[in-house]
């Protein structure tokens, strides 16, 4: 539970502090759409190389990992926005 605590935490602070760097956009769907991207990346990359369409699919398919991404995103957008 500790383990995932953190990781879900990870999951949100990197696409929370990368965004506020940027300032994309001003919308906040742009900014969860970027935190998304910024996830599915780092999941994809989890898996190892070479990146495979099976690969995809799984990392698509974490989806508690991938709404903290979206999350974080949505969090650096309302600080923005």
């Amino acid at each position: 539970m500790k383990k995932e605590l953190v990781d879900q935490t990870i999951h949100f602070a990197v696409p929370y502090l990368v965004l506020s760097l940027l300032h994309l956009a001003p919308h906040l769907l742009t900014y969860a759409f970027a935190g998304f991207v910024i996830g599915l990346i780092r999941e994809i990359t989890e898996e190892g190389n070479p990146v495979t369409l099976p690969k995809l699919r799984k990392a698509l398919q974490s989806y508690s990992d991938l709404t903290f991404w979206i999350l974080g995103g949505l969090a650096a957008g309302w600080t923005w926005v």
